[in-house]
């Protein structure tokens, strides 16, 4: 695994976590919709077809909750490990490089603007930063 690969975990497990939060909200959306019955008409048999669907629904929610709480665990960790790993790079302009990219989840350019370098600059420092961290994690014994 590559530097580059190892630090982009963080922003693959964090979309996932995005995604997962926003399916939850549609299913919430469907089961807080799901019209009451109204016992004063006359009782009429409800299928089961429809009793099962909102109790898989429930189950998936559940499923999907406990799916994001050990990815957000899992992100949790991960990026303390990754904060600590930057935190021991002993060259200030690759730490920042390297924090803002892949703990912050910045662009090149939004780092070149914030580090008041040129993109170019940035871009170069930036697969210097890499090759730094890969030598100092020595990530390709893992």
């Amino acid at each position: 695994m590559t530097a580059k690969e190892y630090l982009s975990q963080l922003r693959l497990i964090n979309k996932d976590i995005e995604k997962k939060l926003g399916y939850l909200e549609e299913l919430n959306h469907f089961v807080e919709n799901i019209k009451t019955i109204d016992y004063s008409e006359d009782r009429v048999q409800i299928s089961r077809a429809q009793n099962a669907s909102f109790t898989e629904t429930i189950e998936k929610i559940i499923d999907l909750k406990i799916n994001i709480s050990s990815n957000i665990k899992r992100y949790v960790d991960l990026k303390n490990i990754i904060i600590k790993q930057i935190d021991s790079i002993n060259i200030e302009r690759y730490k920042d490089i390297l924090y803002f990219r892949y703990i912050d989840f910045k662009r090149l350019d939004e780092i070149a603007i914030i580090l008041n370098y040129s993109y170019d600059r940035v871009r170069h420092l930036h697969g210097e930063a890499l090759m730094y961290f890969n030598k100092i994690i020595n990530l390709s014994t893992q």
